[in-house]
């Protein structure tokens, strides 16, 4: 069906068509024929199109790899109010190693879609913030939209908040709030809060100390993936009893030391091309 439309000028069937070729939903995956399609229907100003376009130049799939035609594309869409283009758009002015970085450009598209309560971007806006990257540094701000991805559901930001809840940055330090903030990332699987959890069941912060909860968050944590986590686990293999398995204490605060401060979400792309 999308393929006959396509056929008769229908730009929303192109871009539907393109959508199934880059899925391989019921035809063969062709991501160069998705390309053709979707540059049909994008010339003809559809903004989807112009993102999913500009996606496979991101991504160089069915076409050469070109961050500069990445942008173009993702501008024409994000110019006209798609919050995923707007997100991609930041991600590439964050995160290229070329001409294209621009911390305020970034944090300029990061805006743009967080006003439209896109996750990943409340998340990275907060993490400009929090930086004071393409903005003066504002821990009071970073945590507004932390909160604003967290509530979401946005695991990294939910570890996020935590962490400015634990530091007292930006928001009145908050142990209780810092434990329930890591738990919520903790149980979708976010390592560094896995084992931030574990920190603060180790130490009793925020929590009754338990050692039993400590090490099974830390065990967790280091099987997907998370290097602190991993250390700890690895410092108590071969001992007869496992005692606290806290790393060493910070000589000012008392208080073991995170590793992993906030961080920017690093996935590339929103999604994958879309209807």
């Amino acid at each position: 069906f999308f393929r006959l439309a396509a056929e008769k000028g229908d730009i929303s069937a192109m871009n539907s068509w393109g959508t199934a070729l880059v899925s391989g939903s019921g035809v063969p995956r062709n991501y160069r024929e998705a390309a053709r399609w979707f540059r049909k229907a994008a010339e003809q100003g559809l903004a989807m199109a112009q993102y999913n376009l500009g996606y496979l130049y991101a991504q160089g799939r069915g076409v050469t790899r070109d961050e500069n035609a990445a942008v173009d594309w993702y501008t024409r869409a994000a110019n006209q109010g798609l919050a995923s283009a707007q997100y991609s758009l930041g991600w590439i002015y964050l995160n290229s190693t070329g001409e294209n970085q621009s911390d305020t450009k970034a944090a300029h598209w990061f805006e743009k879609a967080a006003e439209q309560d896109h996750a990943k971007a409340q998340n990275n806006l907060a993490f400009m913030y929090a930086e004071g990257r393409g903005y003066a540094q504002d821990p009071a701000r970073a945590v507004h939209w932390y909160t604003r991805a967290a509530e979401q559901g946005m695991a990294s930001a939910q570890y996020n908040l935590g962490f400015m809840y634990e530091q007292g940055r930006g928001v009145a330090q908050d142990y209780t709030q810092a434990v329930d903030w890591y738990r919520k990332a903790a149980e979708q699987n976010e390592p560094a809060a896995q084992y931030s959890l574990g920190l603060m069941y180790d130490q009793g912060t925020g929590v009754p100390r338990n050692l039993t909860e400590a090490n099974r968050w830390y065990h967790l944590a280091a099987k997907n993936g998370d290097p602190d986590a991993r250390d700890v686990v690895r410092s108590q293999s071969g001992k007869a009893k496992a005692p606290s398995a806290a790393p060493p204490k910070d000589a000012k605060s008392g208080k073991a030391p995170k590793k992993s401060p906030p961080r920017k979400n690093t996935a590339r792309q929103t999604s994958p091309p879309k209807q």
